[in-house]
């Protein structure tokens, strides 16, 4: 098995379409079979071309919800981006293989990997494997609810959030490299 970015000029594009077709994901992320601009789309490959699972993230800005909407911006002034995960499956026959959580590693290494400060993705409090998952990667949760406007139902939930921008790993590394340098001469206090 492979879990890779797939384009849609690739060969394996129209086995991507299938599988969304198959899991009835398609209509979140594409018009008339074409990728909504800045979608990426990772998928599981198995045998020939087949695509059994796979998670869509959309590159956008990180928005402060107030009036009038702000986006959010570090210390410097820049704006913030996250990837936000639009879609996330893994067809029946293969769960319990660990594939979803190789999906959410991959989405993790490609949200670095493109400089953005975050991974996000909402889940209702029905899914209660994917709540297992995401908190064993070292996602944050916070709890709220969705709103579907077509029903007026409020869907009990919360957001997953995973930095992948912090440097502070980094930083302690570093740190301890130096006392490690220094002899570990720090005084106790």
């Amino acid at each position: 098995m492979e879990i890779r970015i797939i384009e849609q000029n690739e060969s394996e594009w129209e086995s991507v379409l299938s599988h969304l077709k198959r899991t009835n994901h398609i209509r979140w992320i594409t018009k008339n079979g074409v990728l909504e601009k800045d979608v990426s789309v990772i998928a599981a490959v198995i045998s020939v071309n087949e695509v059994i699972g796979h998670i869509s993230l959309l590159k956008r800005k990180i928005l402060i919800p107030s009036l009038p909407v702000e986006e959010l911006k570090d210390g410097s002034g820049t704006i913030l981006y996250e990837n936000f995960v639009m879609t996330f499956f893994v067809e029946e026959p293969f769960r319990r293989r660990g594939i979803g959580e190789s999906l959410q590693k991959k989405a993790i290494e490609l949200t670095r990997e493109m400089g953005l400060f975050q991974l996000r993705s909402w889940s209702s409090n029905d899914k209660t494997e994917n709540y297992i998952l995401k908190l064993k990667l070292g996602f944050a949760f916070n709890p709220g609810h969705c709103y579907v406007e077509e029903t007026g139902q409020y869907i009990p939930g919360g957001y997953f959030t995973i930095n992948t921008k912090n440097d502070w790993e980094e930083k302690c590394l570093r740190k301890k490299k130096l006392k490690k340098s220094r002899g570990n001469s720090t005084p106790k206090i």
